[in-house]
C-alpha cells in the first residue's frame, strides 16, 4: 500500500468546502463541476480529503441508500500528524471552532486534540511528542493503574 484518500459524503458541499479551507487551510486541488461541485480534492501538504455528494456518488454508480436521514460521519475518525498541533489548535480556537476533544498529551508520545467536520467526521489532529512517564500521564488524565505502557520506548511493567 502507497497512500489512503478518504471519501467523505457530505451534505452540503459549500459548507465542507468552507470547513477544510477556512477552518484547516487545506486547498481545492479540483473540484467537479467547477460551479456547484458534487464532489472535490481538497489537500494540505501530501494529504487528500476527497469529499463526495449523493448526488456525485449515484451519477458514479456508488449511492448508498442507508445514508438517508442519518449522520454520515458517525464512527468515524481520520488521524492526521502534523508539525506543530499546538499553533494548529490555536488557528482552529481563534477561527471559532470548539473542539470535541480539546487538545492533551497522551500517554502513547502524542499530542492531539479532536474536532467533527460539518458532517460529524472526527478529524484528530496529533504531533509526536517525547514521552512522558505513564505514571504522571495516568495519573494528570485520570486513567488510573489500568493503563498499559504504549511507547514506543521499552516500558516497565504495567502499572
Amino acid at each position: 500500500m502507497k497512500t489512503v484518500k478518504p471519501n467523505l459524503t457530505v451534505a452540503d458541499m459549500a459548507r465542507s468546502l468552507a470547513f477544510y479551507r477556512d477552518v484547516l487551510g487545506f486547498v481545492p486541488v479540483a473540484r467537479i463541476p467547477e460551479e456547484n461541485p458534487i464532489f472535490a480534492i481538497m489537500a494540505a501538504g501530501d494529504v487528500e480529503v476527497h469529499l463526495d455528494t449523493r448526488e456525485s456518488l449515484r451519477q458514479f454508480g456508488m449511492d448508498q441508500p442507508d445514508l438517508d436521514g442519518e449522520r454520515r460521519g458517525t464512527g468515524v475518525n481520520l488521524y492526521f500528524g502534523v508539525d506543530d498541533v499546538d499553533g494548529l489548535y490555536q488557528a482552529v480556537r481563534a477561527g471559532g471552532v470548539a473542539p470535541v476533544f480539546d487538545i492533551r498529551t497522551m500517554p502513547y508520545g502524542v499530542r492531539q486534540f479532536t474536532l467533527a467536520d460539518p458532517d460529524g467526521y472526527l478529524l484528530t489532529f496529533a504531533q509526536e511528542v517525547e514521552y512522558a512517564p505513564k505514571e504522571h500521564v495516568a495519573a494528570s488524565q485520570g486513567w488510573g493503574p489500568w493503563l498499559y505502557c504504549l511507547s514506543p520506548t521499552p516500558c516497565r511493567t504495567p502499572l
